[in-house]
C-alpha cells in the first residue's frame, strides 16, 4: 500500500489539492450495480437491468475523460443527496448511456477518500458502491 502523499497548508485550503491516486487505493476491481432502472432526465424509463461499472472506473483510473465538459469535474452536491463535504471533495464522471447521444443520466460521483456513487437517474438518486 502506497503511502498517503503529504498535504501542505494550501492543499487544506484547497480541498480538490490532494492526488486522485490516493482515493483509488484498495477500490475493487470489478462493480456491478443489480437490478437498475436507468432514466433520462425527463424521468422515462430507458433500461432496465444490471450496470457493469468497471469499465468507467478503469477509465477513470487511467486518466482518460470524456467529450462532455462534466466529465471529471467537481461535484457540488447542490441537492445534498450524499454526505456533506467541502468544495472539490467529489467529482463527477459520466458513466455513458448505450444508445444515446449525450451523455445520459449515469454518473459516479467519487469522494476524495474513494467512496464510490452511482445514480442511474442524473442525480434523484445515489447508490453507494465502494
Amino acid at each position: 500500500m502506497r503511502s498517503e502523499t503529504p498535504r501542505t497548508d494550501d492543499d487544506k485550503k484547497n480541498p480538490s489539492a490532494t492526488d486522485p491516486a490516493d482515493a483509488r487505493e484498495g477500490r475493487d476491481k470489478d462493480v456491478v450495480v443489480r437490478n437498475v432502472r436507468v432514466t433520462n432526465e425527463d424521468g422515462r424509463v430507458i433500461y432496465r437491468g444490471d450496470v457493469d461499472l468497471t469499465p468507467t472506473l478503469e477509465r477513470i483510473d487511467r486518466g482518460i475523460r470524456l467529450r462532455f465538459s462534466h466529465d471529471g469535474s467537481v461535484f457540488e452536491n447542490r441537492e445534498k443527496r450524499l454526505p456533506i463535504e467541502a468544495r472539490g471533495y467529489y467529482h463527477e464522471f459520466v458513466h455513458a448511456t448505450p444508445d444515446d447521444n449525450g451523455p445520459g443520466g449515469q454518473r459516479l460521483v467519487i469522494g476524495r477518500k474513494g467512496e464510490v456513487y452511482y445514480t442511474p437517474d442524473h442525480y434523484r438518486t445515489f447508490r453507494r458502491v465502494q
